[in-house]
């Protein structure tokens, strides 16, 4: 995954934690991701980051 994909696979991320709760508050899920993600910059392999940006950010 290039540099420009991966702001596009962070939102399907988002999109995605937030299709079974649509009444949840989208900067709920915005903080969640927004956390994980910080986490992971500057990691060489980014391939991976939006799928453990969302298994950080679905955990309670």
């Amino acid at each position: 995954m290039d540099s420009a994909e991966e702001p596009r696979h962070v939102l399907q991320v988002k999109q995605y934690l937030i299709a079974p709760f649509p009444s949840t508050a989208h900067e709920n899920v915005d903080g969640a991701v927004a956390q994980p993600y910080e986490q992971f910059d500057g990691n060489h392999i980014r391939d991976s980051v939006p799928l453990l940006v969302e298994r950080r950010a679905n955990k309670p």
